[in-house]
């Protein structure tokens, strides 16, 4: 699983001082829409989606069918099932590299900026609020926000807003808590995954140990993967799973050991079938060296769990696809909405990525150019 930091840091300092922040190292976790669950409700031709067009209006106002006339973002934090607004958030909207608008949310985690002219190309969406890690979701059009619509879990999608954003704790502001422990032992060549079914981070290594950092106070499930990589050809991804362990952890306050041992569970795999569309096939920006590969994460998480992957990608005979097995679990116990992230890597570490939930996977497309490590 790759964790790349993107956006635009030359805002990261005005940003948090307009916040109330002076730190702009604290908590950074810039990341493109694609990866995260940010999703949109702004669809206008979505029905029951309130398109900014209200009844009743006077006769300045644009006509029903002129579309919407504001950018509603909301500002959440990622604690609990119902997410709860994050006040006096700062939001800055830019493209091309010009700042559109900003604007502070208010007590309820809301803030209204102008529509964009989308015909200008897509949009930067930054965001950064004292105690919480800043962000930046690059790529932003209504094609994106209308396909991350589905991604959103069933508390997410009541809130009041066309752009629900979600903003984890900075790490200086004492909301995680390091769990950590001993594995099941690993044969030679094995590594081992264990990510946690709520916010936080997830680990990987070829020793029997693990780390994660979780939200405090928050009772969770870890689940731990044993697998093997295969080293392959340019373009083409070979690794087996052996293992898949699920270990039901309770609420904790402080840095915790917690061994996955006899207590941990084996989950059974589902195999999974997933087509990866190559924009431009090996004319196109993605292609002739980009190498495919997905991974099943959750929208409780925010993407950030890892609950299986690709056991197998290759480019097909006309270049148009990836085409990829995989397998993957389901948290027992767990509520979850499972969601699959593909990306498409290029020789220089540069990637698109594509967000989609797992249960209307078809053919996954929206792949951008690639964006640049930075």
């Amino acid at each position: 699983m790759r964790n790349l930091a993107f956006g635009p840091a030359a805002l990261v300092a005005a940003l948090l001082a307009a916040c109330g922040s002076s730190d702009p190292s604290s908590g950074m976790d810039a990341s493109p829409l694609g990866v995260d669950a940010e999703a949109a409700l702004l669809d206008a031709a979505t029905p029951g989606v309130d398109a900014g067009v209200d009844a009743g209006v006077d006769a300045s106002a644009p006509p029903p069918d002129a579309g919407p006339t504001e950018l509603r973002v909301g500002v959440f934090g990622t604690v609990g099932r119902v997410p709860p607004p994050v006040a006096q958030a700062a939001v800055v909207l830019e493209q091309g590299g010009v700042k559109l608008a900003e604007g502070q949310t208010d007590a309820d985690g809301r803030v209204s900026l102008p529509w964009p002219d989308w015909s200008r190309g897509q949009v930067v969406v930054s965001i950064a609020a004292a105690g919480f890690a800043y962000r930046s979701m690059v790529g932003v059009d209504p094609t994106t926000l209308a396909r991350y619509r589905g991604t959103l879990s069933k508390a997410q999608a009541q809130l009041a807003a066309d752009f629900p954003v979600f903003l984890s704790a900075s790490a200086s502001s004492g909301a995680f808590v390091t769990i950590s422990g001993d594995l099941p032992a690993l044969a030679p060549g094995h590594e081992a995954v264990v990510a946690p079914t709520v916010y936080g981070t997830s680990s990987q290594g070829s020793r029997p140990t693990y780390s994660v950092r979780v939200h405090r106070a928050a009772p969770f499930s870890l689940v731990a993967m044993d697998f093997l990589s295969v080293p392959m050809p340019l373009r083409y991804t070979s690794q087996t799973f052996f293992h898949f362990r699920q270990l039901d952890v309770p609420a904790v306050e402080h840095d915790t050991t917690v061994d996955v041992g006899e207590e941990a569970i084996e989950l059974t795999p589902t195999d999974l079938t997933l087509e990866l569309e190559i924009p431009g096939g090996d004319d196109g920006p993605l292609g002739l060296t980009s190498t495919g590969y997905f991974w099943v994460t959750s929208n409780e998480s925010y993407s950030m769990s890892f609950f299986g992957a690709a056991t197998s990608c290759a480019p097909s005979d006309d270049s148009t696809r990836f085409v990829c097995q995989g397998q993957y679990v389901r948290p027992q116990g767990q509520e979850v909405t499972l969601l699959v992230a593909a990306t498409m890597i290029l020789l220089d570490g540069s990637e698109s990525r594509s967000l989609a939930r797992l249960e209307t996977a078809g053919p996954l497309t929206g792949f951008h150019p690639p964006i640049p490590v930075t």
